[in-house]
């Protein structure tokens, strides 16, 4: 602009060029929209950077071959709590073993009430006395016979419930002791790591994603500027 101010104040009326701000007009218009376009690009990639940089650990875990990535994530299950958590957790689970012997035992007591007794011992004994007088007392009779048969079945059946009331007793006891150790527990190193490569693996889906359309984006820029260059060389 002052190059072209010095022309007409040296030549006058004789300098008949067209003004230079007009002549630059499109191409200043053009050198503001591509500085724009680079300053949103320049944005993106700083965006583009802290996800990759705040995703980089689990990103890197997630490289490793499988053995490396089984090995890098904490042991989980009893192992993970706390000293008291691991006592309540072996605990319920010896409780549990009870338990199998427990139902083991009414498997085989439900076997032996199916099994009925001797029903032909039963059946002769009320022959015999029927054939003898018609006089007896049936239903003492058989009373004494279902206390001979079942009896001793009864009383196991009552033991086994009463063991059953005292194991959910005990199970009880140490279901609560096992929650109040996870209650004080801040954290799970193995969960955290789970979540964080979980979020890791999404963002890197993105920064594919992310890459693929900058690639495209800075090649396409290229193109245009190398153009503008030349009409700025003109």
């Amino acid at each position: 602009k002052q190059w072209y101010q010095r022309r007409v104040r040296a030549f006058g009326d004789k300098w008949q060029r067209t003004k230079s701000e007009e002549i630059n007009k499109n191409l200043k218009e053009q050198g503001e929209k591509y500085q724009s376009i680079l300053t949103n690009a320049r944005n993106a990639d700083k965006i583009v950077r802290e996800k990759f940089e705040s995703n980089f650990r689990a990103i890197e875990i997630l490289s490793k071959d499988e053995s490396e990535l089984v090995g890098s994530i904490p042991a989980g299950g009893a192992q993970s709590l706390s000293s008291d958590g691991q006592k309540a957790v072996a605990t319920l689970k010896s409780f549990m073993d009870q338990i199998k012997l427990l139902k083991g035992e009414r498997d085989s007591l439900e076997q032996k009430f199916k099994s009925g007794g001797d029903t032909e011992e039963i059946i002769e004994k009320f022959s015999q006395l029927n054939t003898e007088s018609n006089l007896f007392n049936d239903e003492a009779l058989s009373t004494e016979h279902l206390e001979k048969t079942y009896g001793s079945l009864r009383a196991a059946v009552d033991d086994s419930i009463k063991s059953q009331d005292e194991m959910i007793a005990k199970i009880t006891c140490a279901n609560d002791e096992f929650v109040q150790s996870k209650s004080g527990t801040t954290s799970d190193p193995r969960s955290d790591l789970i979540k964080e490569l979980a979020s890791g693996y999404d963002a890197f889906i993105e920064l594919l994603g992310n890459l693929a359309e900058g690639t495209k984006f800075y090649n396409n820029l290229t193109k245009i500027l190398t153009t503008s260059q030349s009409h700025v060389d003109d």
